[in-house]
């Protein structure tokens, strides 16, 4: 688990030491969110966990297994590392990749995802709608959970009926409750 204090005051000293602008505006706001981070691993994860692990509570439900197996394209490094975190607490196999690229080119040893999770701006050629339309071309079964800060017609493109949209920033219950979602309708 990264160190999310001393990565939002190495921002803070990068913020004060730069001469532009702009960049230390940017340096403040990515300390608020290791701040923001710190106090979500701190205080508000372990009671999320509390609640998730009690039996018979309905944001969990048996279809979400510790066997399902969830792909992750995230370019965003922090938004990744947290949505893994709260994916592999609830008990979910991860595969996570920063290059859609790549995501869409596993080796062939591995087992298909039950459900694949992508941000829609990917920093790259290939866009969230993109990797959707691969997976369903290769796994006709396995549905696509887009997320993105933006609303998601923001690229003019539709989102497939198999799918799901969740805006960020998302938390963790919404975020379960919607895989639950996909994986009954699987």
């Amino acid at each position: 688990m990264p160190d999310y204090l001393e990565r939002a005051s190495e921002a803070e000293d990068f913020a004060a030491w730069t001469p532009d602008p702009q960049l230390a505006a940017d340096y403040r706001r990515l300390a608020g969110s290791y701040y923001a981070l710190a106090r979500f691993n701190d205080q508000i994860a372990p009671l999320l966990r509390a609640v998730i692990d009690r039996p018979g509570n309905p944001a969990w439900s048996s279809h979400v297994s510790a066997v399902m197996k969830v792909m992750l394209v995230e370019d965003d490094e922090l938004v990744r590392a947290t949505l893994v975190d709260s994916l592999e607490d609830a008990g979910l196999q991860v595969a996570e990749f920063s290059d859609p690229e790549k995501a869409l080119s596993p080796p062939e040893t591995v087992d298909p995802p039950d459900v694949v999770i992508t941000d829609i701006d990917l920093g790259s050629r290939l866009n969230g709608f993109d990797v959707a339309a691969a997976v369903h071309d290769r796994l006709p079964s396995v549905h696509v959970l887009l997320i993105s800060g933006l609303p998601a017609d923001h690229t003019g493109q539709r989102l497939d009926p198999r799918d799901r949209f969740l805006q960020k920033p998302l938390s963790s219950r919404r975020l379960l409750r919607t895989i639950d979602e996909l994986a009954k309708a699987a």
